[in-house]
């Protein structure tokens, strides 16, 4: 208390004398470490909403091409019965880049009306390498992605893949109908979900591509 009194009394001087400018100097420089401290309490406060806010549009941004682009996957040729097929591995970081066109686990289907001729044309964006092979559903369910469902349906060594920014083509005939995939050769891809859908339809009168929902 006798401490508070003296304090008050100084703080109270008139101010000709040193010991008020030395208070109001005090006090100034209280009053700005003051504000300087609270402003970075808000500041660093705020950062970890901020950062959160960024980082759950960045999760939420849509890596998968809209439904309007599907048709650059797909080119019909009817006068001659021949479907082109545009597979482009790694296309953009859907399923961790273990995909076709941007869509992975057969999510991306290609019907094609049986007895029609099927073009494949393979691109890989990708670091790593990638082929693509026609398989049945029971091969790919025991895991065998190294015999085509067709003669023909595969890529040159699909084993090895090609490697990033190289081009490869296959050709055959769509000549049984049912479900089939089209798979990443390479061991480990398929399984990772690196696949295609593809249905040779008695039924269909023309190729077309969807997504499932």
């Amino acid at each position: 208390m006798i401490w508070s009194g003296v304090a008050f009394q100084k703080r109270n001087r008139p101010c000709g004398h040193g010991g008020c400018q030395r208070g109001n100097w005090l006090e100034r420089l209280s009053a700005l470490v003051y504000a300087r401290r609270m402003r970075s309490v808000l500041l660093f406060g705020l950062a970890p909403f901020v950062l959160t806010g960024c980082g759950t549009a960045a999760a939420t941004a849509p890596s998968q091409p809209a439904q309007s682009d599907l048709g650059r996957f797909l080119v019909s040729q009817p006068a001659n019965k021949t479907a082109v097929l545009k597979l482009a591995a790694a296309d953009g970081n859907a399923n961790g880049g273990y995909n076709f066109d941007g869509y992975a686990n057969g999510q991306l289907v290609f019907t094609v009306p049986v007895g029609w001729t099927v073009q494949a044309q393979l691109s890989n964006s990708g670091l790593m390498p990638h082929s693509a092979v026609i398989i049945s559903q029971q091969a790919q369910q025991s895991n065998n992605v190294s015999i085509p469902a067709f003669p023909g349906a595969e890529t040159l060594q699909p084993a090895q893949g090609i490697s990033m920014g190289a081009v490869a083509h296959f050709s055959f005939k769509a000549s049984k109908s049912g479900v089939y995939a089209i798979a990443c050769g390479v061991s480990g891809h398929d399984a990772d979900g690196m696949w295609d859908t593809l249905v040779v339809s008695a039924a269909a009168k023309a190729p077309t591509v969807t997504v499932k929902p």
